[in-house]
């Protein structure tokens, strides 16, 4: 499918299925099984039996475009991780961990903090001891909480839990590496999303006679977010091209520092523009703002992945600083 139909898809997919009530559930506690099946359906959330990560990428972006109240970045991205070390992606919904965890033969023990989904994950896909480890989640001791846009986080209890290991090993890091790299993706998705209604809303909204895009303030406010908005896609892009590539370590940095960093900014604008309205339950925009304001602490904040960044020019040493910039 070609990357123009696929995004027809996904827009069809999104107004016949994410619905406000499907989304007032999902926010109230209740997972939206028929929004994942019709996903699964569609072939949405295991892209890569027919494409590479330029569809995969695509359905990340636009699931963070749309708000959708269902894990299909980290079910993307487990199922990928497992395919590089061997492992055959097992059906239902996949997500990533994290967390401090101990590898005994194909046991482990310790704890997964704040896994997306993990109270409704089928497996929950993490790393211990430089290996990719696929653990099942029924029955596992369980701490339920939330993020602020309302998406359940669960912290997992493992003693002596078996798992299956991968034949390869891998980088350590990597799981949230590529976690961070499709929180890149679906934030881009989010803001350039609320771009748009703040475009549109600035364009009809009449005040003293005429449209607020009219008035200054309001089209700096439109300016300083549509940059935001372009330099956080370009790093979210950077980041995907980079996907299983030497590198890849870099752009996943760069890309979450710049979209966490550029995610509270056009936020800030676009509430701006919009004034309480963009706060209301009824409006589109908080679910998009509140989402940013969660996923830039998700998988490394600006300051982690900043620091790593850091921690790597200073290993390169300062006559590399200004080739590693440029020759990217």
């Amino acid at each position: 499918m070609s990357l123009e139909l696929l995004h027809a898809a996904l827009r069809r997919f999104t107004v016949e299925h994410a619905t406000p009530a499907v989304r007032d559930g999902a926010e109230a506690g209740a997972f939206p099984a028929a929004l994942w099946q019709a996903a699964e359906d569609a072939g949405f959330t295991r892209p890569f039996a027919s494409g590479g990560w330029a569809e995969a990428g695509a359905i990340v972006q636009a699931a963070g475009r749309d708000a959708l109240p269902v894990p299909m970045a980290e079910s993307i991205a487990a199922s990928w991780l497992l395919e590089q070390v061997g492992i055959e992606p097992p059906p239902g919904l996949l997500t990533l961990g994290e967390g401090e965890i101990e590898l005994a033969r194909s046991e482990v023990t310790g704890n997964l903090w704040r896994v997306p989904w993990g109270g409704d994950a089928s497996h929950v896909v993490a790393e211990a001891a430089g290996e990719l480890v696929l653990i099942p989640c029924p029955n596992l001791p369980m701490v339920f909480e939330s993020n602020l846009a309302g998406e359940p986080r669960v912290s997992l209890v493992l003693d002596r839990r078996p798992c299956t290991l991968g034949t390869d090993r891998i980088a350590p890091g990597t799981v949230r590496r590529l976690g961070a790299a499709m929180r890149a993706l679906q934030m881009a998705g989010a803001m350039s999303a609320a771009l748009e209604l703040a475009v549109e809303y600035a364009n009809t909204r009449v005040q003293f006679g005429k449209p607020i895009a009219k008035f200054q303030a309001i089209q700096q406010n439109l300016a300083a977010m549509a940059v935001e908005v372009a330099a956080a896609s370009a790093a979210a892009e950077g980041a995907l091209s980079a996907i299983g590539e030497t590198g890849f370590e870099f752009w996943a940095a760069a890309a979450k520092s710049r979209c966490g960093d550029a995610a509270g900014q056009a936020a800030a604008q676009a509430h701006a523009v919009f004034g309480a309205i963009g706060f209301t339950h009824e409006h589109a925009l908080h679910r998009l703002t509140r989402r940013l304001w969660s996923w830039r602490a998700e998988f490394g904040s600006e300051r982690y992945w900043n620091r790593e960044l850091g921690r790597a020019a200073l290993a390169r040493g300062a006559d590399n600083l200004w080739p590693d910039l440029t020759l990217r």
